[in-house]
């Protein structure tokens, strides 16, 4: 890699090591079932370990929502695989 460890290459391959994220409320890796108290903020936490990415959530799922601000126990909403 040489000397600057900060510098990436062109074609230059690299490995990451990823920590899961996703728990027992995010069923098949891709649905995760809204429950009492919880808000897109507290999800997007759950799911990538950001609350800012509540904006994910609503891009993936802006189908789904009249008003972002409400959502509804028992929704199922569509998350991505951990970020």
């Amino acid at each position: 890699m040489g000397s600057d460890s900060t510098v990436i290459y062109p074609y230059q391959v690299l490995t990451m090591q990823i920590e899961s994220l996703m728990n027992d409320d995010l069923k098949d890796d891709s649905i995760y079932l809204v429950k009492d108290g919880d808000t897109l903020w507290k999800i997007a936490e759950k799911a990538y370990g950001d609350p800012y990415a509540w904006k994910l959530l609503l891009h993936d799922n802006k189908q789904k929502f009249d008003d972002p601000n409400i959502i509804k126990i028992n929704q199922e909403l569509i998350v991505r695989s951990p970020l």
